[in-house]
C-alpha cells in the first residue's frame, strides 16, 4: 500500500444522526399523536432540537440531522398553534 492509499484516508468517517435530533423528530411526533393535549411535550421537542441542532453546528463532520431538527421545531409549533385555536376557552 502507497502514503496515498492508507484506510484513513481512503474513506471519511461516516456521518451518523445526532442523538437529539432524532429525539426531537420522534417527540414531536408522539405531540402530533396526542393532538397539543400534552404542552410539555411540544416544548420538549423543541428544547431536544435547539439542543440537536447545537450538537451538530460543534461537529458537522460528526453528526448530521438538521432537517429532523427544524421538521420537529415545526411541527411543535404547529401542534401548539392547533391546539390552542380547537381548545375551548378557560373564560366560557
Amino acid at each position: 500500500m502507497s502514503d496515498a492509499e492508507t484506510p484513513a484516508e481512503s474513506h471519511p468517517p461516516r456521518k451518523r444522526y445526532a442523538g437529539f435530533a432524532v429525539a426531537a423528530i420522534i417527540t414531536a411526533f408522539v405531540a402530533l399523536f396526542f393532538e397539543g393535549r400534552l404542552p410539555p411535550l411540544n416544548i420538549a421537542a423543541a428544547v431536544l432540537a435547539l439542543i440537536g441542532l447545537r450538537q451538530i453546528r460543534r461537529d458537522p463532520l460528526r453528526y448530521k440531522g438538521r432537517a429532523f431538527c427544524w421538521l420537529a421545531v415545526a411541527l411543535a409549533i404547529i401542534v401548539a398553534t392547533l391546539a390552542a385555536l380547537v381548545e375551548p376557552s378557560l373564560a366560557t
